[in-house]
């Protein structure tokens, strides 16, 4: 099975996805600067056992603010490639026009977001999060939204009937991640 980014989606379609013939990876990433300069590229340090976690779940809770500081906390569906994480506007009922969403002024006003994914468990032993802090942005089109298009059908099959290719999408630039609890704990022993 082959190993998708977005920068490959031209090459497969939303099919090739659903058939298996190809698969939405989960890749190892470390922090890490080779100079230390102002503005360096550099990757985030999270376990292959965190990014596992965040990329099975299939609920994240996303928390923007608006430019007065208002925030607005929501669920989402999603799906991660690397370190970014897409979330569509999809086509279940708005009371507003999806371009006019209080998620999109608000990272149109201030691109800082946090998303939240958990665990509960009545075991407390079990309780986990991972806490995501990044910058957002908002595609309408291209390469990278399109393999989102694909990679969130592939993984939530109601979006297979819906249009979400007519909706903006959400990308969110991961520039921190924080794990607490059981999530620290799984896959130790291999």
């Amino acid at each position: 099975m082959e190993l998708l980014t977005p920068h490959q989606a031209p090459d497969h379609n939303a099919q090739d996805l659903l058939d298996g013939t190809v698969s939405l990876g989960v890749y190892a990433s470390h922090r890490r600067t080779t100079d230390g300069t102002p503005g360096e590229e550099t990757m985030l340090d999270w376990s292959l056992n965190i990014q596992t976690f965040v990329q099975t779940h299939r609920v994240a809770r996303l928390a923007t603010v608006d430019a007065t500081g208002r925030p607005l906390a929501l669920p989402i569906c999603y799906v991660l490639d690397g370190e970014t994480l897409y979330s569509p506007t999809d086509a279940k009922p708005k009371r507003v026009p999806v371009q006019r969403l209080k998620r999109l002024q608000n990272i149109r006003e201030n691109p800082h977001v946090a998303l939240v994914i958990d665990d509960y468990s009545e075991d407390w032993t079990q309780l986990s999060y991972v806490l995501l802090h990044g910058m957002a942005e908002i595609l309408g089109e291209g390469p990278e939204f399109e393999w989102a298009i694909a990679a969130l059908r592939a993984k939530y099959p109601q979006y297979r009937d819906m249009s979400i290719q007519d909706n903006p999408m959400i990308a969110v630039h991961l520039t921190r991640v924080i794990s607490w609890g059981a999530v620290n704990r799984r896959g130790r022993d291999g």
